[in-house]
């Protein structure tokens, strides 16, 4: 609300902190629309309608929490999965016998689009050039689909904990938090 616009004119948005409670009264909730609540923790809006109906509001405190534990779990099984896969493919002096990895499913799938492909071609020098990148190609593909998944796990974390963030807007969304991590992960934004 601008000063000298009216109550009933205006929608009046306030900004409170996750878990800090349920305004009561309408009357708080003026009162509290004409201060800043800055906390540490990612700040959300609530409209004067929801404030209005607690039991909305509080279900909505709920599903949000509720939402920053799964993408908290999300993030971190991500990176996690990441991690393992590259430590087992490129370091492990064995092979590895668990039924799922990633790079088997990349390896599998690449491959028959790249012989899909190549099947297009006719047979000769061409063909086999064609299929003799695929090696090159496909460990660089494989490098770039971890690091990927990395940047979007760490970005998926942070979105979900409310990481601080110097953002143009007050609650920066899911993209900017994988553009942060990004610009983290190949230092680019220090």
């Amino acid at each position: 609300m601008y000063p000298g616009q009216s109550f009933e004119a205006s929608v009046v948005y306030v900004r409170a902190a996750k878990g800090s409670g349920i305004f009561k009264t309408v009357a708080d909730t003026v009162i509290a629309s004409f201060a800043v609540i800055e906390p540490e923790k990612r700040t959300d809006t609530i409209s004067l309608d929801v404030l209005k109906n607690p039991a909305a509001c509080a279900a909505r405190l709920a599903w949000e929490k509720f939402m920053s534990v799964l993408g908290s779990l999300a993030g971190l099984s991500l990176i996690f999965l990441v991690l393992v896969d590259s430590f087992e493919t490129t370091v492990l002096p064995r092979r590895v016998t668990h039924r799922f990895r990633f790079a088997r499913l990349f390896y599998r799938t690449t491959w028959r689009l790249w012989r899909g492909l190549a099947l297009q071609i006719p047979r000769g020098k061409q063909r086999e050039a064609f299929l003799s990148i695929f090696g090159p190609l496909s460990l660089l593909a494989l490098l770039i689909a971890w690091v990927s998944g990395l940047i979007f796990g760490f970005g998926l974390l942070h979105w979900s904990i409310g990481t601080t963030l110097q953002a143009a807007n007050a609650n920066p969304a899911l993209p900017t938090y994988v553009y942060w991590s990004g610009g983290t992960f190949f230092t680019l934004g220090y």
